[in-house]
């Protein structure tokens, strides 16, 4: 009897340590549930900003030309450099002349014959005028005389012609740059034999103008019909930046110059050309760049931090905190960016807390500590 009741104190008291033990894990275990991760948040903020399209392209020169020879002669000297900036009317080339010298001087002797015919057919005219009135001559001899004048002054201005096409190919023995520009390598140097005067001209260089120059781009078609409006409607040019290759900053200023007259039915875009100035010859033809143009004016625009983007397929998306702490998953239309900031069309209200920091943790569905974000870049 002795032996069962000390038996049962001894579960008794066991079974009491158990029940404790588990209640001091009940309470361990509340106090140790994990708090939700802290995210750092900021509510969008609102400026009153015009909207830029970007669009990419390139460089082109206003005018490209192709110097060819428009005579048939040898190479005897080449006055440039390649690659240096000429002037219209600069000399390039220059072909043996020597042999147009020939035919000019023949030119001018057959024109100094002429002369003389003519002076002598003149004269006798004149002379046989004075005697038809004694009818010393018949009416016959004048008209003759006078055929003589006419047919002299004809082979006299035949004569002048070929002296002046003479003079113009010797002329063209110097061969001078027709525009302002860049000139491109010596494509054919001293000594050798360039054809002229045809199709089949042989081309010299080439010189490609640097100011003003042009930037062709093409446009996506809504743009282009919003863009042919504002401009119909302005009657003025857009306003139009240049970044170059591998910058960021959009520091040449310029205008809008020409839209096509269609659409092209296989991209859907419309080609557009901006000219810029380029005194600086910094604008190289050629050149990759980008181009942002102003559409519409100034209005109030919700911007977010650039890094709170995310990409999720083909859509840009934000994660917003709700007001029970929740994550949630927004879809947004995007514009340009502005400082590390970025337009936001819609998508998301001006009070909403828009994740920027602990993005990794951030999950739609998952329960965060929101905080103000510290630094935003």
């Amino acid at each position: 009897m002795t032996v069962d009741r000390r038996a049962t104190a001894l579960l008794a008291m066991i079974g009491g340590l158990a029940v404790m033990a588990g209640c001091g894990e009940s309470v361990s275990a509340k106090r140790e549930a994990p708090r939700p991760p802290e995210v750092g948040v900021i509510q969008p903020i609102e400026r009153v900003l015009p909207e830029w399209q970007v669009y990419t392209g390139r460089l082109e020169a206003v005018d490209r030309v192709e110097v060819r020879a428009r005579v048939t002669g040898f190479v005897e000297r080449v006055h440039f450099d390649e690659g240096a900036v000429v002037g219209r009317g600069d000399l390039l080339y220059e072909l043996d002349s020597r042999t147009f010298v020939a035919g000019r001087d023949a030119a001018k002797a057959r024109v100094d014959e002429a002369e003389a015919r003519f002076a002598l057919a003149r004269s006798e005219s004149e002379r046989v005028e004075g005697l038809i009135v004694h009818r010393a001559v018949s009416q016959e001899e004048l008209d003759q005389r006078r055929h003589q004048v006419d047919a002299g002054a004809a082979t006299l201005a035949a004569a002048r012609a070929a002296l002046e096409n003479e003079e113009l190919a010797l002329e063209f023995t110097r061969v001078m740059a027709p525009v302002s520009g860049r000139i491109g390598r010596a494509l054919v140097t001293e000594g050798n034999l360039v054809s002229g005067g045809s199709g089949d001209a042989t081309v010299l260089t080439t010189i490609v103008s640097l100011d003003p120059i042009y930037f062709r781009f093409p446009i996506d078609e809504p743009t282009a019909l919003r863009l042919r409006e504002v401009v119909d409607a302005a009657r003025e040019s857009v306003p139009v930046e240049l970044s170059l290759s591998g910058r960021d900053e959009f520091a040449r200023r310029g205008r809008l110059d020409f839209l096509d007259n269609r659409i092209d039915e296989e991209t859907g875009t419309l080609l557009v050309r901006a000219v810029f100035g380029n005194r600086d010859a910094a604008l190289v033809p050629g050149a990759f760049g980008r181009v942002r143009l102003q559409i519409d004016p100034p209005r109030t625009r919700l911007l977010v931090p650039e890094k709170s983007l995310g990409i999720d397929q083909t859509q840009e998306v934000l994660m917003v905190v709700g007001d029970d702490g929740v994550v949630e998953r927004r879809v947004v239309s995007t514009g340009p960016v502005t400082d590390g900031w970025r337009v936001i069309r819609s998508g998301i209200d001006p009070g909403q807390r828009v994740v920027v920091e602990g993005l990794q943790v951030a999950r739609p569905g998952t329960t965060v500590t929101p905080r103000p974000a510290e630094t935003i870049r």
